[in-house]
């Protein structure tokens, strides 16, 4: 009987911590981001329901970058990046975006119909870009829920 309650505490248990950390799945791949590109997101600061955000990229380099509308969200905690996982599997669009040498890409991203209501704290926008026969490279852009 004492195995019993203690199997279903340590099940009631692993229950509430999973649900306080559903948001968050594992540690960040990304240290750095290119220096190449540089994104910012507007508002930088929004309420946790926000629809959208808006994002600029801007390359600062003589190179051609390629990317997609594919793009992830990373939470910080203690000074660590952890990526953000949506509400349910995304698909994409599989369509090329191209940033010329020295020009600016503007666009909207979808977050609360994918994200849902953000809890409170210091995220940001990964996208991934390429180049021709190039490793790919990740910029990122910060943004504030309060």
């Amino acid at each position: 009987m004492k195995k019993m309650i203690l199997l279903a505490v340590a099940a009631m248990l692993m229950l509430v911590m999973s649900a306080c950390g559903a948001d968050v799945l594992e540690k960040s791949p990304y240290d750095a981001q290119t220096a190449d590109l540089r994104m910012t997101i507007k508002p930088d600061i929004v309420a946790a329901d926000a629809q959208t955000l808006g994002i600029v990229i801007e390359s600062l380099s003589e190179n051609e970058y390629i990317t997609g509308v594919d793009f992830g969200i990373e939470m910080q905690r203690d000074g660590t990046w952890y990526t953000y996982a949506p509400k349910e599997d995304l698909e994409w669009i599989d369509i090329a975006l191209i940033i010329e040498p020295g020009g600016v890409y503007e666009d909207e991203i979808t977050l609360y119909s994918f994200y849902g209501k953000l809890k409170p704290g210091t995220y940001r926008v990964v996208k991934t870009f390429y180049q021709i026969d190039k490793d790919s490279s990740v910029a990122f852009g910060q943004f504030i829920v309060e």
